[in-house]
């Protein structure tokens, strides 16, 4: 756990008690708040002065009187506005269920859900492309453009009456105007995949770049896929010219696909690379698409998860395919059914986990076995908080020191093997684990299985640790599907061990291999109980695991890279990289009967991601090194 605060050094904003940070942008840090009195939850964004020039203050001062004016049922709205000599606090509306990036890929990844086009079905494709005309409608009756207009600026809040489909908010259209108006540079760091040609090829542009965003956005609710994809802006306006504007829908390959020809056509008008070709924005709001009615389903339950929050600034890449769940979402996303489908995956009674625990008794008993553990059955209970629930309930292996000098040794000797070093104990925070891979990262095994099985072992303890904070939080429904990751990848390195031990005879070499295959009994064992435990309370599993690890590793690298900038904390920076290495790598840990698959452009990414962490492990070493020969 880092120990890496993610609470705003300010606790009181006006009349709002600052809660945790949801969201870090360049120029603003986002945080939960609650009225002191109303219990009003609303997010504060927290600008600091000394991140803006003169200009570009003016210019936020304008704005913040114009959007304080203002109020839309399509905008997210600025509620009040404090400041201070170093900061400006800016009180926004709070939308529970995060942006429209995230509802999208929680879509598009249920076969139950999903569109015929691989995106969002066509009704609500046409109730959020209502909701954003509507915005944009009311954005030019007062000389507002956005400029900015992307799935994670489209913020979705829960409906007011019985309608089963979210609210969409347009965010940060106010500031978007001027806050990138740095260099090109600058502006295109964040997500260009919506930008219009002319903003990529450095020509003036005018309110008509925005059209041209709606049409990219709008193709993604369709398809579930930006309509053009690169990896800089360069490659991105190569790819747009070249395609001389013919834009191509799934239905073109196959005939069983029906997507309204409304629909399509607008998206063509709207994608024309040349801003005079595009059609106006007095088309746009007449178009049959936008102009057709739409008649959201009345909801058949209610929603049984709890309220939790954020809002944040999510990948560049993640714009069609993974979601985070500090936020809620409604019950669309999965059906009860399918809830209890998957947990039957891991009930204790399934044939499979029955296997896993015969297996690690067979080995702990093997006459080959010089050293024997010790039973797990012989645990020692660890006093806890009453208010833990009772399945909550730690174990600690009997290893002759304390849990937090296991898991230092975990992850030190882990360190050796994956890169080449140790590193520093972790934080107290990490004694209320279990155990962790310690034993069995013998710097004498040269075995590629072993350092495989080992490897395994370090993703599911990152991610099971994850998972313990997500509870301790009363995230439940997060940790549950992070506690079942874990349990997936546990699994697949059991059966590797399995398969490895009645593959090879291992006189000398049984005990790494008995040690991992215990340690992964027990993690199994208990992340099983807890998984289940928190489903008997009919939690639903919405949440998109391989997009809370991948912002938990952007966060802990982030947090990590600015501790190293200013000096801070640098003995946990290292352990925080690695960390962060682990739960990336748990995301592209599929299994061949997963439903889930990784795309290539996904893969891609995460593995650079992971190489760039890993070179900034290589100069934060080396920084060390030479702090210490001064």
């Amino acid at each position: 756990m880092s120990t890496h605060s993610s609470h705003s050094p300010v606790e009181l904003v006006g009349d709002y008690i600052i809660q945790e940070k949801i969201g870090q942008g360049s120029f603003a840090t986002v945080y939960k708040a609650k009225h002191k009195t109303t219990n009003e939850i609303v997010a504060v964004k927290s600008v600091r002065r000394s991140k803006l020039t003169k200009k570009l203050l003016e210019n936020l001062e304008s704005e913040i009187s114009i959007l304080t004016a203002i109020r839309h049922d399509h905008i997210v709205g600025l509620i009040e506005c404090q400041k201070t000599e170093s900061n400006i606090f800016l009180v926004m509306e709070f939308c529970s269920l995060g942006d429209l990036s995230h509802y999208i890929k929680s879509i598009r990844t249920n076969k139950a859900t999903k569109g015929a086009a691989g995106g969002l079905p066509e009704r609500v494709v046409r109730h959020f492309l209502k909701q954003l005309a509507n915005a944009l409608q009311f954005l030019r009756s007062q000389n507002l453009v956005h400029r900015d207009i992307k799935p994670q600026n489209l913020l979705l809040v829960q409906p007011v009456d019985n309608s089963d489909l979210p609210v969409l908010k347009v965010a940060d259209f106010g500031f978007a105007r001027f806050l990138p108006n740095t260099t090109l540079a600058d502006t295109l760091c964040g997500s260009p995949l919506y930008m219009g040609p002319e903003i990529l090829s450095y020509k003036k542009y005018d309110a008509k770049a925005d059209l041209w965003s709606v049409g990219a956005v709008l193709y993604e609710m369709m398809t579930g896929r930006p309509p053009f994809r690169a990896q800089n802006h360069i490659e991105l306006l190569k790819k747009i010219q070249e395609n001389n504007d013919k834009i191509h829908f799934p239905d073109e390959q196959r005939p069983d696909i029906k997507i309204g020809a409304d629909l399509k056509d607008l998206v063509r008008q709207l994608l024309k690379k040349n801003p005079t070709e595009r059609m106006s924005f007095e088309d746009f709001f007449q178009h049959s698409a936008v102009l057709t009615h739409t008649t959201p389903n009345v909801k058949r339950r209610p929603s049984n998860r709890p309220s939790s929050s954020s809002s944040y600034e999510p990948p560049p890449f993640a714009q069609s395919r993974w979601s985070t769940k500090g936020e809620e979402h409604a019950p669309w996303t999965s059906p009860k059914v399918e809830d209890e489908d998957i947990l039957q995956e891991y009930i204790v009674l399934d044939r499979r986990i029955i296997e896993t625990n015969q297996f690690a008794d067979a080995l702990d008993a093997s006459p080959r076995n010089p050293i024997p553990m010790e039973s797990p059955s012989s645990a020692v209970n660890i006093p806890i908080s009453p208010s833990t629930p009772p399945f909550a309930r730690e174990r600690r292996t009997s290893t002759g020191s304390s849990a937090g000098s296991a898991l230092a040794k975990a992850l030190s000797k882990a360190s050796v093997r994956l890169f080449g070093t140790s590193i520093p104990s972790p934080p107290k925070d990490h004694g209320h684990l279990m155990g962790s891979p310690h034993g069995f990262m013998s710097s004498t095994s040269t075995q590629g299985t072993m350092k495989h099985i080992e490897r395994l072992a370090c993703m599911a303890h990152a991610v099971a640790e994850y998972a313990d904070q997500k509870y301790k939080t009363n995230k439940t429904e997060e940790a549950v599907v992070l506690y079942l990751k874990s349990l997936s990848i546990l699994e697949s390195g059991l059966n590797i061990a399995q398969q490895y031990w009645q593959a090879n005879d291992l006189e000398k070499d049984i005990q790494p291999l008995n040690e991992a295959v215990q340690w992964m009994r027990e993690k199994f064992n208990e992340c099983l109980k807890r998984a289940e435990s928190i489903k008997e309370h009919g939690q639903t599993l919405d949440s998109c695991v391989e997009k809370l690890l991948y912002d938990r590793a952007l966060e802990m690298s982030r947090a990590a890279a600015v501790h190293e900038l200013v000096g801070e904390n640098i003995t946990e920076c290292e352990q925080d990289y690695q960390t962060a290495i682990w739960m990336l790598e748990a995301i592209l840990q599929v299994r061949p009967n997963d439903e889930i698959s990784i795309e290539q452009d996904d893969r891609r990414i995460i593995t650079k991601f992971i190489d760039s962490i890993r070179h900034r492990i290589t100069v934060l070493r080396k920084k060390m090194e030479m702090t210490k020969r001064v």
